[in-house]
């Protein structure tokens, strides 16, 4: 398993807010690829000190993170216990990460209120973080996200592996792949298809801020993604991920039992035949529709959905193999995947520039594979607002609108 970072913080009716703090930091944490142990989450009682000792000694522990708020004061087991084997753990090993934050405490409170852990040592001379109005808000949560994050892409990049960077990406079933550097979990979002509105702006910035991050520090590696995720997941991710900002992406699709076979843009297209029905409409509008219906055929579903919902559009373009959908669980090649994506941006960009359209959204309906929607993502950079939604057959019109995001106005620079 990839290693992990320990939140400590006070849990009391004194700090009534110290759980969903924590459970904030673990959030920001996992969405941008990184493990945290939190004593709840990981052991679901009261933890003894023994436990705490072992989880705090165990390798796969490379840092803490120490909400410090007030209330620590009475707790016997963050001061005698945690902030002690923290800092004696920092003292043997320099690569581990400590961060305390403060919650509504001055930065020369710090030793007392931790009872001097760091023994001769003053903890209110460390590099501490104050945090304003002692509330630990996502934005906090986040900041320090992003800063665990970079702590863990310098670790990887300090190994000196040469290899494929491994990425898990989920967000529907209980995640069943540990052994990956950076886990991308979204499943906690979602109750089958649905998730709440305005999570998907929330993954949209944990990738970037994740893709900013091994940029910066493991810019020599290429990835290797897997995983199980919903397709608009799928194409963020790609979209994140773009070549356009240096990305060599490769992705691990597996069908109906059969091995994984790595699919990617660096794959020759196949011969497969394509074909791309188009239609038009509103002669006013300039919004382009693509429904990509490889597994299944969508055209009246899209059409149907854009009805009901006066979409208004300038084309709609239905892409599928020639000889007709693919179940699930026949096997693509990836060179059949890049022909298939490649045919259906191809025709998307020929429509835009044949109809003169400027300023327009490109509206994306999705039936294919995985490793399909990774793929597309990647093809989207030179498009502007792209609106992603996801099939529920449970819906009245069988399609959610789920996110818009801009593929071409992604910056990759840290956020503080």
């Amino acid at each position: 398993m990839s290693p992990q970072y320990f939140i400590s913080y006070r849990r009391s009716p004194g700090r009534t807010t110290g759980d969903a703090e924590a459970i904030r930091l673990r959030d920001a944490l996992r969405d941008r690829g990184v493990r945290s142990w939190r004593d709840i989450d990981n052991l679901g009682a009261e933890p003894t000190e023994a436990e705490l000792t072992a989880v705090l000694q165990d390798p796969e522990t490379a840092g803490a993170v120490m909400l410090v708020s007030p209330e620590i004061r009475e707790s016997d087991v963050v001061r005698n216990v945690e902030a002690r084997r923290i800092f004696q753990r920092k003292a043997k090993d320099p690569a581990f990460l400590v961060k305390p934050l403060l919650l509504g405490l001055n930065y020369g409170e710090a030793d007392e209120v931790l009872g001097s852990p760091a023994g001769f040592q003053d903890v209110s001379n460390w590099n501490l973080q104050r945090v304003a109005n002692g509330e630990y808000t996502l934005d906090d949560a986040c900041s320090t996200a992003r800063d665990v994050l970079r702590h863990r892409c310098i670790s990887i990049a300090a190994d000196g592996d040469a290899s494929e960077l491994s990425v898990g990406l989920f967000s529907r079933r209980i995640p069943g792949i540990d052994n990956v550097a950076l886990k991308f979990d979204y499943s906690g979002y979602f109750n089958g298809r649905v998730c709440p509105d305005g999570t998907l702006e929330i993954i949209e910035q944990a990738m970037l801020d994740a893709a900013t991050s091994i940029a910066e520090n493991i810019p020599t590696r290429s990835i290797l993604g897997e995983g199980q995720a919903s397709l608009p997941i799928g194409l963020l991710f790609g979209a994140v991920f773009s070549p356009l900002a240096g990305f060599a992406l490769t992705w691990r699709q597996a069908f109906g039992g059969r091995d994984p076979e790595r699919w990617s843009h660096a794959v020759d297209r196949s011969q497969i035949g394509v074909n791309v029905t188009t239609t038009g409409g509103d002669v006013s509008a300039k919004d382009i529709v693509l429904a990509l219906g490889v597994s299944a055929n969508i055209e009246d579903s899209v059409a149907r959905y854009l009805r009901s919902t006066q979409t208004p559009y300038r084309v709609a373009q239905h892409v599928a193999p020639q000889d007709g959908a693919i179940a699930q669980n026949v096997a693509l090649s990836p060179a059949d995947g890049v022909a298939i994506v490649s045919a259906a941006v191809d025709a998307a960009r020929k429509q835009r520039e044949e109809l003169g359209i400027s300023g327009g959204r490109l509206h994306l309906f999705l039936a294919c594979p995985l490793a399909m929607a990774v793929l597309l993502g990647q093809k989207l950079n030179t498009f502007g607002d792209c609106v992603l939604y996801e099939h529920d057959p449970s819906a009245e019109l069988n399609y959610l609108q789920v996110h818009t995001f801009n593929p071409s106005g992604f910056t990759y620079t840290t956020t503080s």
